[in-house]
Formats: C-alpha cells, structure tokens, sequence
C-alpha cells in the first residue's frame, strides 16, 4: 500500500494518492474506532482460515471512512500469517497514535505547556533519539514559460514547492499527519457529547464536533450538545417552586441594590402579595401549577 500524501494547511486538506480530505480526518476517525471490540490481541492470535474472512469483514463495516485502511489488500493475501501481521500493524499503530494523542492534547498534567512540547517530552520519555520520516519528495508546481513570464507564475501558482510524503503502511501515513498537526498548532479535542476525538480548525473554542449526534440523528453534537445546555440551564423551570424562587430573588435583589428606588421596592412587595395568593388557590385546587408558572414568567417579563 503506497499513500502519496501531501498537507495544504491554508485551506485545511490533505491530498492522499490525489483524492482530498479535511486535514487529518482519517487519522482522527482512525482513532475514534471501537478497537476493543473490532481488533485485539486475542482476535489477531485466534485467527484462522476459517474465521479471517469474518474479522476482515467486521473491520471493514468499523472503519468505513477511514480511507488509510487498505481491507481489501489484507484480505486478499492467503498466507494467514501476513493477514496476521497486517492486523496487528493496524493494532499497534492504532494503541500508539490513541496513546500519543491523549497524552499531547488531554494530558492534564502539563497544562503550562504546549503540545508540541509534550511531544517533545513523550519522545524523551521514551528514550527516542530519532524520528524517521517517510520518502519525502518537492515537486514544482511552475508552468514552463519564459524567464519573464516566470514572476507572474511563481505568484499565481503559489506555493510553488510541493512537499509530499511517500507512505508505505499506515504508522508512516499516521506519523506524517500528526507531525502536520501538532507542527500547525492545530487543536484536538474530545466531544463532550459522543465522547470522540475531533479537529478544531477555525481555532474557537468549542466542546462539541460535528458528527452526528447519538441520542437524535437529526441533529450533530454541536447542535445537540448547545440544546442541552440550554435545557439543563432551564429545566429546574419545570418546577413551580424553582421558578417562584428565581422570581422571588431576582426581585429581592433588585431592591436590595436600589434602595433610593421606591418602584422596586413596590414591584417587589407586589410580587409577594400576588404570588401569596396564587399559592392559596393553588392549595386550594382553584388554580394549576400550570397556570401559576405561566403567571411567574409573564410577571418577570
């Protein structure tokens, strides 16, 4: 498997053998799989001639959209011991990146430092001398033209280098796009929602991504995860009493702010007085909590 691959982080792509993603979307997806119930120790060693197809086919349903997994080249050998190597290529690469991505981005414990910094400290950490890179190449990206022309192209055609990354396997294709993304500054989180990883590329900050949201498919987390809050931040509203103590103590403290002015003092006595009787009738059976509640709203508008 050869990935041909090349970052353009103005516009925030990849390029993987010509075809284009958003920048670093299948090493993030890549991450986000269930590995403990898709591929583990225990699966790659229980492998069989009877049973390969059945594992290659619950990794290809798991990683659908993860474009750096080549299923059908694994499955096509008939040697199940490279099948074997391949998973556990795919296995190991998988637990490292998981590991090195949770330890630069959501390792609380070197809050006063960057993520590149931690990179630094987890290669030092781990007795790591050098890194090697993949094949990189340059092209240039210059139309063949005569020397005058050659400004105006250089401009038009910029950047006029193109670097790219020749990737044998997924752990080189995974070390080039982490290296792009940590090297960018670029931020990677966890949804506070469906609890995956996910790019912030705009640089706001956000607790959200924007996959689709589990508990209503109509909606992404973002959207989800905002109304939710909204909810929460509201729901004790539900509650008669809740809603008449926010009531109560805003006017409560209106007044006690503002004691040169007797209108709130007045807006605040009449505010008891009529919620007084409205828990009288309440108690009574004469009116609904409904109705009360619908009352305490208007009353605070």
């Amino acid at each position: 498997m050869l990935l041909e691959t090349r970052f353009d982080t103005k516009d925030n792509i990849e390029i993987i053998n010509g075809k284009k993603f958003p920048l670093g979307a299948n090493l993030i997806n890549f991450i986000c799989l269930d590995m403990e119930n898709i591929l583990n120790d225990k699966i790659i060693s229980n492998l069989s001639e009877n049973n390969y197809k059945k594992v290659i086919s619950n990794m290809a349903t798991a990683s659908h959209g993860v474009e750096i997994i080549d299923i059908k080249n694994i499955s096509s050998q008939n040697n199940i011991q490279e099948i074997k190597e391949n998973l556990t290529l795919i296995l190991n690469t998988y637990n490292k990146f998981k590991e090195l991505i949770d330890f630069c981005y959501l390792n609380n414990n070197f809050n006063d430092i960057t993520p590149l910094q931690k990179y630094l400290h987890y290669l030092d950490r781990s007795i790591t001398e050098e890194v090697i890179l993949p094949k990189q190449t340059i092209s240039l990206k210059v139309k063949r033209t005569s020397n005058k022309n050659l400004k105006n192209n250089i401009t038009e055609n910029s950047p006029y280098l193109c670097f790219s990354y020749q990737c044998l396997n997924i752990n080189e294709y995974m070390l080039v796009t982490f290296l792009e993304l940590i090297k960018n500054n670029y931020f990677i989180l966890k949804c506070k929602n469906c609890n995956k990883y996910f790019i912030t590329y705009n640089r706001i900050e956000t607790y959200y991504c924007d996959r689709q949201a589990p508990q209503d498919t109509t909606k992404t987390c973002k959207q989800y995860g905002a109304e939710k809050a909204w909810t929460d931040r509201t729901k004790d509203e539900n509650d008669w009493y809740n809603l008449y103590r926010k009531v109560y103590q805003s006017f409560q403290m209106k007044a006690k702010r503002n004691p040169n002015n007797p209108q709130l003092k007045e807006n605040f006595d009449n505010f008891r007085a009529e919620a007084n009787k409205w828990k009288k009738e309440i108690k009574k059976g004469t009116k609904t909590e409904e109705e009360f509640m619908y009352w305490l709203k208007e009353f605070r508008k």
